[in-house]
């Protein structure tokens, strides 16, 4: 069992540093799918009203509806984001070559003041034109106006130390991967903040919340 996980794991880093296009493509994609689908659940489980008496989550009564178009549009996405990814690392690798930890803080900075708020917006743009939504409706403006900087936010508490690690010590050929694993858990994070403050907020009523985004930048 061991060999086999070892035989897969080499084989996996070979083609991540023969075929990094298509790996990207791949793990983008299938990140964003899974991404989505724990996103879901963590929506729906707490954002739920709670106990009024004890204050604690009624979780034996939860019952998951997962929205799987919801999550294949945003594996859909996360494919279209996989290349994007890769040639943002490599343009960074390229240009601000080095592997002190000041080279490495450049490369987070503008990671996360460049790369972060694009790939949000290029989130939520692609998704309402898969639902045939007006990028200038009252829905999309709501969104940038009330949501966008709150997730953003959200990115700048759980995300920079991890991914400063990422781009300091993780070769480039794995970056792609480690930054798709970084944004799950971001995603998952600050899902499970915004969920926790709208249960909070509306205790007697269930609601729906509104789609937090990922990268995933992926």
């Amino acid at each position: 069992s061991r060999s086999k996980m070892a035989r897969v794991l080499i084989s996996f880093s070979k083609l991540l540093k023969t075929k990094p296009m298509s790996m990207a493509i791949a793990t983008t994609g299938f990140v964003s799918f899974i991404a989505d689908y724990s996103g879901q659940k963590i929506e729906q489980m707490y954002s739920t009203p709670m106990d009024p008496k004890k204050r604690k989550r009624k979780l034996k009564q939860f019952v998951f509806q997962w929205d799987a178009l919801r999550s294949l549009k945003y594996g859909v996405i996360g494919i279209l984001l996989g290349p994007q990814l890769l040639l943002w690392h490599t343009a960074l690798a390229t240009h601000i070559a080095g592997k002190t930890f000041g080279a490495a803080l450049k490369r987070l900075i503008l990671d996360q003041c460049v790369f972060v708020p694009y790939s949000l917006c290029f989130i939520y743009c692609a998704r309402s034109l898969m639902g045939h939504d007006n990028l200038l409706d009252a829905h999309t403006q709501n969104w940038l106006n009330e949501y966008f900087l709150p997730t953003y936010k959200g990115y700048f508490a759980f995300r920079p130390a991890i991914q400063m690690i990422n781009l300091w010590v993780i070769p480039l050929p794995f970056r792609v991967v480690c930054t798709n694993w970084i944004e799950w858990e971001t995603h998952s994070a600050v899902t499970y903040k915004a969920a926790l403050r709208y249960g909070a907020e509306n205790e007697q009523t269930p609601i729906d919340l509104p789609d937090t985004e990922t990268t995933l930048d992926l």
